[in-house]
């Protein structure tokens, strides 16, 4: 939604003052939000780096001198103030629905929006007290509450970021805390001694052993033997919205001083055996893994914010294609690069036991989610790396094979994402347009994490009819 609020902010500034771009040119005692800039600005010490920020700011909002002439965000002009708080639109139901009405052609309702905007450069909106219309439903509670809803790509429903535009995993690097808000953590029973009242005693606990992703409010999809056949390695939790996994579950932040933006608190789920859907088909083969693939109902619908976002599925293989810049999404991607993410282990050694990484302060192998780039591989190389005794089949997508780098363990049924694509194959870092598609899962790679082979992944186009019969969808999402 992002990219078309922004869209949205470009074609605004044609019916604003060319100085203002997208806000109008006001008297400056007509504009609350300039006064008080310039009240900060005598009490901050002069020549210091802030002030000279501010300053430039406040030189940057005049728009006539002669006239004393300001620019002013119009919700704010005219004397007028935010009866509630500005903030983007994936934080605010009431803009969701301007939007969503906006774009079925309700110019009222663009008009609403325009008003509505507080800051072009932060993109947030005005979002009255309770999101708007008190008590009122978001764009989740209209848009498909259905667990078989499936978004679509067409109108902005999944696999964007809201708010920031993307700048473990063996190898990789640290994400930033909103860069892939669709990723989710699957949490297992673990009990560990702790001295209670001087007296040594066993405590309930979770570790986080795999991942997941956010299919549409209710499901989170994952690999089929992430879910054991013994109670400690059945799926007890989901957990939404964490980037840096602490013990105290504090907020995860970007930046620093007036310019930090944190998460909202993370949601963890309960799961029961019940609620874990494996395919039928599941199983070791000569070999190779089949069908590594599996859904999790959760137990009540995902609340949709900035630190949680639903991914784009591979529900139209033509639309995908042309999103994200190929032929085609099979051969079209070979040598092409995806993104794995997740929170497994940076470096694990098979005779050091159970408790490396961060698993004994934080309860996961990495407590930083992680992200990685690898090439996609033909079928071909794919064998030529793994050694003949291999081949991959048509529901597989194999992707590494460059030493030092790779998902390990920890990694499981976390996501192969894939977005817009630039010529030379590469993520693009900068595109407001890109979704992020869910491509893969981990599902399988070498004992020896880094060594050069590459790994093995479920291919998501390939189960998406047994994902539409398995959540009770029976129409297209696409």
């Amino acid at each position: 939604m992002v990219a078309v609020v922004a869209v949205l902010l470009v074609a605004v500034a044609a019916v604003c003052s060319a100085d203002c771009n997208t806000e109008q040119c006001v008297p400056e005692s007509d504009c609350p939000q300039f006064a008080k800039e310039r009240a900060k600005l005598k009490s901050v010490e002069k020549g210091t780096q802030e002030y000279k920020q501010l300053l430039l700011t406040i030189r940057e909002k005049v728009c006539d001198r002669k006239l004393r002439k300001v620019c002013c965000a119009p919700s704010l002009a005219n004397g007028g103030t935010c009866e509630g708080v500005c903030t983007t639109v994936p934080e605010c139901p009431y803009a969701q629905r301007l939007l969503a009405a906006k774009k079925k052609g309700d110019q009222e309702a663009k008009q609403k929006l325009i008003s509505s905007i507080c800051d072009k450069k932060t993109r947030t909106l005005c979002c009255p007290r309770g999101g708007g219309d008190e008590g009122g439903p978001s764009l989740q509670d209209t848009g498909n509450p259905d667990p078989g809803w499936l978004p679509s790509t067409e109108t902005d429903e999944c696999g964007r970021n809201p708010n920031e535009v993307p700048s473990f995993i063996f190898g990789g690097v640290d994400t930033k805390p909103d860069e892939f808000p669709f990723t989710a953590l699957l949490g297992y029973p673990h009990q560990s001694r702790s001295k209670i009242a001087g007296v040594n005693q066993l405590v309930d606990g979770i570790r986080y052993q795999c991942g997941g992703t956010l299919i549409n409010l209710w499901y989170v999809v994952t690999a089929a033997h992430c879910q054991g056949q013994t109670k400690p390695r059945q799926i007890s939790q989901v957990r939404l919205g964490d980037w840096e996994v602490t013990p105290q579950n504090k907020l995860d932040c970007n930046g620093e001083g007036p310019q930090k933006t944190c998460l909202p608190p993370v949601q963890d789920f309960t799961i029961t055996e019940s609620q874990v859907t494996v395919h039928k088909e599941y199983g070791r083969k000569s070999n190779n893994i089949l069908n590594d693939i599996a859904l999790i109902k959760l137990d009540r619908p995902a609340v949709l914010n900035r630190g949680v976002q639903v991914a784009c599925l591979p529900l139209d293989p033509a639309r995908m294609a042309q999103d994200i810049a190929v032929s085609d999404i099979r051969a079209g991607l070979y040598n092409k690069k995806a993104i794995v993410v997740g929170w497994g282990y940076q470096e694990y050694d098979p005779y050091d036991g159970p408790n490396q990484g961060d698993f004994a302060s934080s309860g996961v192998a990495s407590k930083r989610q992680q992200k990685l780039e690898m090439p996609i591989l033909s079928p071909t190389d794919c064998t030529a790396k793994w050694g003949p005794e291999f081949k991959t089949v048509e529901s597989q997508v194999c992707a590494g094979g460059e030493l030092g780098k790779d998902s390990y363990k920890g990694d499981s049924g976390g996501p192969l994402y894939i977005t817009l694509l630039n010529k030379q194959g590469d993520p693009w870092q900068t595109n407001d347009d890109a979704k992020f598609y869910l491509l893969g899962l981990v599902s399988f790679g070498s004992k020896q994490c880094g060594s050069g082979k590459p790994g093995i992944y479920t291919r998501l186009e390939s189960f998406v009819p047994w994902i539409r019969e398995t959540i009770g969808n029976t129409t297209s999402g696409a």
